[in-house]
């Protein structure tokens, strides 16, 4: 489900963070929005879409990554949206100019999440691990395995309780990707020291 990136998508301060999130979301719904449309009419996930398409379309320099994968999600959606009549001819043609071409255009700008979850194994790097809904609370630990789904294990997991400035040893945990909000990087790879 794409339900724990929806807070992401607020992340203005992160544009990556957010750049993920949108990813997410669009992934979801190009493979497997039927089985989500309950949850995209509920989050009004085409409204949400199109304010951020609207918002990068201000800016002097937009994400232009970010605003083709916006165009896809609307496209994606129009059907379940209440005000479908609005969806513009001229949009539609920008639609098909920006998702024509070879997909390795995309892969030259962006770095996949499971490219970036495997480069942190590889690396063993010391990652932190934002929950989603506990933001008191991050777990730290080196990924050693990981899935499809972002399910992760950790080994030499560490508890940070951010209200009481604790940490609390937890040792190899399995972490579920639908816990996860946000990873990060928190100390450089023996590789990058050296």
């Amino acid at each position: 489900s794409f339900k724990p990136f929806l807070p992401l998508l607020h992340c203005t301060r992160l544009p990556v963070v957010q750049l993920w999130a949108v990813w997410a979301i669009h992934h979801v719904c190009s493979t497997d929005r039927a089985r989500y449309s309950r949850i995209i009419r509920e989050e009004k996930i085409y409204d949400i879409m199109q304010k951020l398409y609207d918002e990068q379309s201000l800016f002097e320099y937009p994400d232009l990554l970010m605003i083709q994968l916006l165009k896809s999600i609307l496209h994606f959606l129009k059907s379940y949206h209440s005000n479908r009549h609005q969806f513009s001819s001229a949009f539609s043609s920008d639609l098909n100019m920006a998702t024509r071409g070879p997909p390795t255009k995309v892969q030259k700008v962006m770095v996949q999440p499971i490219n970036l979850i495997f480069r942190y194994l590889q690396n063993r790097s010391r990652i932190q691990v934002w929950l989603y809904e506990q933001t008191t609370t991050r777990i730290e630990g080196y990924i050693i395995g990981f899935d499809e789904y972002m399910n992760l294990v950790l080994d030499d997991a560490e508890e940070i309780l951010l209200k009481k400035n604790q940490r609390k040893k937890i040792g190899r945990i399995l972490l579920k990707g639908d816990n996860i909000s946000l990873i990060q990087q928190i100390q450089q790879t023996g590789t990058q020291t050296k």
